[in-house]
């Protein structure tokens, strides 16, 4: 997906661009704008030295709930889909190594022997589920100091919007090129 962060000083800039680029548009397109990570009270002050700002700013987004931009946010993200998938795996592989084995651990601590399996199984899924922590924490995408360079213009006070369109369609760089931005930035999808 191409990935453009085109970022502004003002608001009313970024929305213009929005405008813009809703209008044109021929084809699927994400937008999202990002507001900056000041201190509440600060921001506050700005948003509402403007009425404008204060109605135009309501649809953007913090940046810690954009996933290319905050590696937290994907790191849960990869959490949750690997406990998707390897919870049922370890609650199979469970019942079937207490089945093969012919184990009686719990038996012998005083449960039942139709629950031996059932144990076993959700061991199994506990297994899975820790794995899965353990999994999305060693992962260590490779960020960009691109991203760095972003976090930190936001911290500023800066406002970031990101626009993305699917793989076949080009992005509309005429439209980007001629907003009253202060810097474009490609980045690759993380």
């Amino acid at each position: 997906m191409p990935i453009c962060v085109v970022i502004f000083k003002d608001v009313q800039e970024a929305n213009e661009l929005q405008k813009i680029l809703r209008e044109t548009s021929s084809g699927p397109l994400k937008i999202q704008l990002i507001k900056p990570s000041m201190p509440k009270d600060e921001f506050q002050a700005e948003i509402n030295s403007d009425n404008k700002k204060m109605i135009s700013s309501r649809d953007a987004i913090d940046i810690q709930n954009v996933k290319i931009l905050s590696p937290k946010l994907a790191k849960q993200i990869r959490q949750k889909t690997m406990a998707f998938w390897l919870m049922p795996f370890g609650l199979i592989t469970g019942l079937s190594f207490t089945k093969m084995t012919g184990l009686h651990t719990f038996e012998n601590l005083g449960f039942p022997s139709i629950v031996e399996p059932l144990i076993g199984g959700f061991l199994g899924m506990g297994s899975g589920w820790i794995g899965s922590y353990f999994a999305a924490g060693s992962v260590n995408p490779d960020l960009n100091n691109d991203v760095g360079y972003l976090q930190k213009l936001n911290k500023e006070g800066l406002w970031l919007l990101i626009v993305e369109t699917p793989l076949e369609i080009e992005l509309p760089w005429k439209e980007i090129k001629e907003s009253k931005n202060i810097n474009i930035m490609s980045l690759n999808e993380i």
